[in-house]
Order: C-alpha cells, then sequence, then structure tokens
C-alpha cells in the first residue's frame, strides 16, 4: 500500500476502527497536514486553480491570475548577502558560517507562505526561488526554501545560540571596559545584571540563560576589583588587630552593636584616607594588572598605625594605659580608650 493510502486509511479510521495500524511520526504529520486541508475546504479558506508546469523552467509554476501590473520587484527592498558570525544578535544559521537577521528570517518565512491559492495535487502555491530571490537576497537555492518550509511547519524560528552568546560576550566586554575607563568599581556579582541589560536592549532571543560568575576566568576577579585585591585586604588586617586587641584588653566594648561597629569603620577609614597611604592606595591598581605607573616605596596601613615601638604611654595627659596604635594625623600614641571609645 501506497503512503498516501495507508495514510488516507489511517484517517477514515479515526473514529471507527480503535485497532487501527499505528502511523510512524512522518505519517502522522502528513495525516495532521491532510485533516487541515479538508477542514480547509469545509471553511471555505482558499480557492484551488488549475496549475501549469513549464518543463524547461521547473522551478517556476506559473501563477493563472499573474499580470505585468503585478510584476513591481523592482521597487521591492533588497536585502544583503547574509551576516557573517559575529556581526549582530539574533541571527539565524542559513548555510556554514552564513547567519541571517532573525527579523529577516521571519518575514521571509511570512512571505513564502503568504498565498491562500493551492496547486492541484493540494499543495499551496507558493513564491518560486527566483521570486523570493528577488526579494530576499539571502535566499540562493532550493534548500534555503526548504529551511523556510520548515519554519513554517514549526511554526517558530529560532536564532542561533552560539552567536547571541558570543554577540553578549563582546558587549559585556565593551561595556566593563568603559566602566573601568570611567573610573567605576566592578564586582563580578553585578555582571549578570549587565548581561541581563544587554540581553533586553537588544531584544536577543535566547532562552534560559543568565550570566554567572563562571564568565570570569580564573584569575581575571582581581582586573575588575582593584579595591578589593589591594585596599579591602589591608583594610580587614587593620580592623583584625584592633578587634583582637580590644578582645583582650576592653572585653567590655561590644563590637557587635551596629551603632559601635559604624562607628570603629568610620574611625578608621578615616585613618586609612591619610595624605600618607596614597602611594598605598594607588599600588592596588598596579597589583591587579593595570597599566599605569608604580608608586615609589611605602608603607602599608598596619605598619603605620601599628608599628615597632607602639606600646608605649598613651599621649592623653593623666593616662596610665599603654598605647597601642598611632595616628596618622598627629603621629601621636594613643591607647585604645583615647583613640576608639572617646573619639568615637
Amino acid at each position: 500500500m501506497s503512503k498516501f493510502r495507508r495514510v488516507f486509511t489511517y484517517i477514515l479510521d479515526l473514529e471507527v476502527n480503535p485497532k487501527r495500524q499505528p502511523l510512524n511520526e512522518e505519517d502522522l504529520k502528513l495525516g495532521a497536514y491532510l485533516i487541515d486541508f479538508g477542514e480547509s475546504i469545509d471553511k471555505g479558506d482558499f480557492d484551488i486553480e488549475a496549475e501549469q508546469h513549464l518543463l524547461d523552467f521547473e522551478d517556476d509554476l506559473q501563477d493563472l491570475s499573474w499580470s505585468p501590473e503585478d510584476d513591481e520587484f523592482h521597487k521591492i527592498q533588497m536585502y544583503p548577502d547574509v551576516v557573517h558570525l559575529p556581526g549582530k544578535p539574533n541571527m539565524i544559521q542559513f548555510g556554514h558560517g552564513e547567519f541571517v537577521e532573525l527579523d529577516k528570517v521571519q518575514e521571509t518565512v511570512a512571505y513564502y507562505g503568504s498565498r491562500t491559492v493551492f496547486n492541484n495535487n493540494g499543495s499551496k502555491l507558493r513564491p518560486s526561488l527566483s521570486q523570493v530571490q528577488h526579494k530576499f537576497g539571502f535566499i540562493r537555492n532550493r534548500n534555503h526554501l526548504d529551511k523556510l518550509w520548515e519554519y513554517e511547519s514549526l511554526g517558530f524560528t529560532k536564532a542561533n545560540r552560539k552567536n547571541n552568546l558570543e554577540f553578549i560576550s563582546m558587549e559585556l566586554e565593551k561595556e566593563v571596559r568603559m566602566h573601568i575607563e570611567n573610573g567605576k568599581i566592578l564586582h563580578h556579582s553585578v555582571l549578570r545584571f549587565l548581561i541581563a541589560g544587554i540581553i533586553k536592549e537588544y531584544k536577543i532571543d535566547i532562552k534560559n540563560f543568565i550570566g554567572t560568575e563562571s564568565w570570569l576566568n580564573a584569575g581575571c576577579t582581581g582586573r575588575i576589583q582593584p579595591c578589593d585585591v589591594g585596599i579591602f585586604g589591608s583594610f580587614k588586617k587593620v580592623v583584625k588587630t584592633l578587634t583582637n586587641y580590644a578582645q583582650l584588653t576592653n572585653s567590655n566594648y561590644k563590637f557587635q552593636t551596629s551603632d559601635e561597629t559604624l562607628k570603629l569603620i568610620s574611625l578608621l577609614w578615616r585613618q586609612l584616607c591619610s595624605p600618607k597611604l596614597e602611594k598605598w592606595a594607588r599600588y592596588a591598581w598596579v597589583a591587579a594588572g593595570y597599566d599605569v605607573p608604580r608608586p615609589a616605596s611605602f608603607e602599608t596601613p598596619a605598619q603605620l598605625l601599628f608599628p615597632r615601638g607602639v606600646a608605649g604611654d598613651c599621649t592623653m595627659n593623666g593616662c596610665s594605659s599603654t598605647s597601642f596604635v598611632k595616628c596618622l594625623y598627629c603621629d601621636e600614641l594613643f591607647c585604645f580608650e583615647h583613640f576608639v571609645i572617646d573619639i568615637c
């Protein structure tokens, strides 16, 4: 039995023979098409017209309703050849290394299936290869027409994911570089928001993708976080030294309360803003790998705040406590009470 008769018999038995012979996936698609075709006839959605084949020009099916006045292809926009990877986002691959914009493909699919007349054999009358080529220059052969038919049958077109990812990567690099050159500090956790902005701005068709920290190669984090590399590490060391000392000598001081914590951080940050630490701060960008002048030798905050010999007499009159820190502004030695508690 021929394929058509097998599928047609299956359709006739749909409601009368529950034990009918099952069909494969390809035959089921043909059956669904025939059912839609029959229902369209009942609804009067199309007209059936005769078809004339020109044997010497198999690509051209003569449209009997055509007249010379209809031939206005010279007024139709001519699209250039395909844009190659990675030119733009939302590209459809139409050949090896050839990509076309998604919106152009969607427009071409709509044009290829726009006619409402059918051939004698029941197939839809479609524009010929040459007619499609006149309007859409990236269509070059029958394989491309088959791809249009496939997109029409599926009901959607899907952009090339690899091309979209490469485009997002390139745009992300531009944006990160711009922010860094403008003096902004980026943390790797905010990259996903930049990526989301790129996807939204260019209306990129990419499903189930969220930029993560894994987009940064090993060793790249420091390049976009110079303060994390050269500033905060030293800041944390000073905080640890101070809090450890306080636990030993001033156990009643409540570091865990928010007010005292904020006061302490404010005090230490004021010390780190001293002009004596300018070279140390500039070195953070050198340590992160930036091409900037390397500062001359310098001392770190811990070395300046807690130098050798810092354990002496507190500079405050009448204070018998041992000093533990040296103020970077007045160069005087202070105990914990007069440096932290009284000042804060």
